[in-house]
C-alpha cells in the first residue's frame, strides 16, 4: 500500500490537537469553570481557581495553537513530500532529506483519529501520517489494524 503525500499546516495542527486532547468541551469544561466562580461572587481562592481556569483556556486555545504553527513554519522538512512504507520489519519514512526506518520494537505508542494517526517514538516526539495520504478509507483502517497487530504483539 503506498503511502505518500506532503503534509500541510492543518495536518499539523490537528497531530497537536490529538497530542495534546484537546477537545472543545475541555475548553468549554474551563470556560464555564471561570464563569460559574465570578458569578458566585468569589473568594480569593475562588479567583485563584478562576485564575487557573482561565490560565488553561489561554494554553488550549491560544498559545498550544499558536505554537504549532509557529513550529510547521520553522521546520521546513515537514512541508517535503514523504513517503511511508509498512514493512515486516517496521516502518520506513522518507523525504526529500532524510529517510530511516521505525522499528515495530521502538514504536513507543500510537494514537489516531478519523483524521490523522501519530506514531511516537517517545511519548512527545511523533510522526504523523494523515488519512489523505491513503488512496481509501479501507487502507486507513488496515493501516490502523497494521499498527494495532504490531503493538499487540510487542507488548
Amino acid at each position: 500500500m503506498p503511502i505518500h503525500g506532503t503534509l500541510t499546516i492543518s495536518n499539523y495542527m490537528a497531530a497537536q490537537r490529538l497530542h495534546y486532547w484537546l477537545k472543545p468541551w475541555a475548553i468549554a469544561f474551563f470556560a464555564l469553570i471561570a464563569l460559574w466562580l465570578f458569578w458566585k461572587g468569589a473568594s480569593w481562592q475562588d479567583w485563584l481557581m478562576a485564575a487557573f481556569a482561565i490560565y488553561m483556556i489561554l494554553i488550549l486555545a491560544v498559545y498550544v495553537p499558536f505554537r504549532g504553527r509557529r513550529h510547521f513554519r520553522q521546520n521546513k522538512g515537514l512541508s517535503e513530500p514523504m513517503n511511508v512504507e509498512v514493512r515486516d520489519d517496521g516502518i520506513f519514512f522518507a523525504n526529500t532529506n532524510s529517510s530511516g526506518l521505525l522499528p515495530w520494537g521502538h514504536i513507543h505508542k500510537w494514537r489516531t483519529n478519523n483524521r490523522i494517526t501519530l506514531i511516537y517514538r517517545t511519548s512527545n516526539m511523533f510522526h504523523l501520517i494523515p488519512k489523505e495520504f491513503f488512496s481509501s478509507d479501507d487502507e486507513y483502517h488496515a493501516f490502523v489494524q497494521t499498527l494495532r497487530d504490531h503493538k499487540s504483539a510487542a507488548t
